[in-house]
């Protein structure tokens, strides 16, 4: 690389700001100014519950549902999502203290974070909570016996 083009990308990275260069190649953007409700949703099954209510208890056919499903509101964004009917491919939030006692232990969640259900398959939902723009995936409540349903 020439010596004015290597002058010339420094110059674009100062501007970025200072302090927002990690490691020569990697740069660190601000998230404080994110809308991430103008973003897609990403699903991330990290904190996934084990036994029951795992993805792995549930039918082909539900795990199929559950392919389509990230599928088709990993398409849409937040904002967009939020004014959908829970039942098609909105969500809604789930107050019920008790589903508390089967999210998994390594998820950390504390008393205001907020469950909300997407539903899946059918009427069935999958439960987790969202964190900027992905939602954990926290449990499948393929047989309707997770929480109170509504």
């Amino acid at each position: 690389m020439s010596k004015s083009k290597i002058k010339q990308r420094s110059k674009s990275l100062e501007a970025l700001g200072k302090n927002q260069i990690q490691g020569g190649a990697r740069v660190k953007f601000p998230l404080d100014s994110v809308n991430y409700d103008d973003r897609t949703p990403k699903f991330c099954l990290h904190y996934l519950t084990n036994g029951k209510y795992c993805l792995s208890q549930c039918q082909k056919n539900h795990k199929s549902s559950f392919a389509d499903t990230i599928r088709i509101l990993s398409q849409s964004k937040w904002k967009d999502i939020k004014g959908v009917n829970r039942h098609s491919n909105g969500y809604e939030l789930i107050n019920d203290k008790k589903l508390r006692k089967f999210l998994p232990k390594n998820s950390k969640i504390t008393e205001d974070v907020n469950i909300i259900a997407f539903r899946y398959h059918g009427t069935n939902p999958m439960v987790g909570f969202r964190s900027n723009d992905i939602f954990h995936v926290l449990a499948f409540d393929h047989d309707h016996t997770l929480y109170k349903h509504s």
